[in-house]
């Protein structure tokens, strides 16, 4: 889960973010987009058809009668959520400030991803959160783009959770300001070694608006390597919208497409927050109504 705060000490750039967060709990089971299916309800009733075209329908209805007003205010609700005080707590975020890229996007304690192969003497953090849904199959972890003193750490969790890919969201620079340091070779048959990491591309795809790594992970004194796909999506602006929605789509089909039962996803921005939690949020509402829940906001 994750959660923005202005922190009044540091030097790390601050970055003003829309503020929300979502309750998180635990699943990891495989599912896919697919057709109708049939389930019991809560109070144990027979098995009933799930009318999934009904149900999208009604969303789409709902948001359309709401008017962009009514979204706005909606919106805003969901922005003034916070999470309880026994939740928010980032005492290894204080600590490690050099690890983080902005002072006002906190790693929550709680969800906080904890590194454990090869961890120095003296921490085991990484700016990187769990986020997982309620009755949702997917496991996601949420971070910030790496830094050049955190690229080390950041293909050190992909290998250890073995995360089958990587979303990229962010260009390195975008609006004449440094967002993302390059971390990974990008040429295929080009390598490179961060600490005791050897990160090898092996191949190279392209899609519209897309590009997509096949990349080698073998860490120092390891004979097990890891294989991870990078997908680069690079039409999604900073504070903006991609030009259409099926990249989206697309993005997400290309997802469902690999392997899902291997370990989480990996998305990342820059911050790590808004065009990666909106990413999350589409792949959750998708699923949803595709297994014939009714969408709505509840906080």
């Amino acid at each position: 889960m994750y959660v923005r705060k202005r922190v009044s000490r540091g030097t790390t750039p601050k970055r003003q973010v829309d503020r929300a967060a979502a309750p998180v709990c635990s699943v990891r089971r495989r599912q896919t987009y697919g057709p109708p299916r049939t389930r019991s309800n809560e109070k144990g009733k027979d098995a009933i058809p799930l009318n999934i075209e009904e149900i999208v329908k009604d969303y789409v209805e709902r948001a359309v009668s709401m008017g962009v007003q009514g979204v706005v205010k909606e919106f805003k609700s969901v922005c003034s959520y916070r999470a309880p005080d026994n939740l928010y707590k980032y005492e290894s975020f204080s600590k490690n400030r050099a690890r983080n890229r902005y002072e006002d996007v906190v790693c929550l304690e709680s969800t906080r991803v904890r590194l454990t192969q090869d961890v120095p003497p003296s921490t085991d953090y990484i700016h990187a959160n769990w986020v997982k849904f309620e009755g949702h199959d997917r496991q996601f972890i949420a971070t910030q783009a790496p830094l050049q003193n955190t690229i080390d750490d950041f293909w050190r969790m992909v290998f250890q959770e073995r995360c089958p890919s990587v979303l990229n969201l962010t260009q390195t620079v975008e609006t004449d300001k440094m967002k993302c340091i390059l971390y990974w070779p990008q040429h295929a048959g080009s390598f490179n070694t961060y600490d005791k990491m050897f990160v090898n591309t092996k191949k190279i795809e392209y899609e519209e608006q897309c590009a997509i790594y096949t990349i080698e992970l073998l860490p120092e004194g390891c004979s097990d390597s890891h294989i991870v796909k990078l997908i680069h999506m690079t039409n999604w602006p900073d504070k903006g919208v991609p030009a259409s929605g099926r990249h989206v789509l697309r993005l997400l089909r290309m997802v469902v497409a690999n392997k899902l039962d291997c370990g989480p996803i990996v998305v990342h921005c820059s911050a790590g927050v808004g065009r990666t939690g909106s990413i999350i949020l589409i792949d959750i509402i998708l699923r949803k109504l595709f297994s014939g829940e009714r969408v709505e906001v509840r906080l």
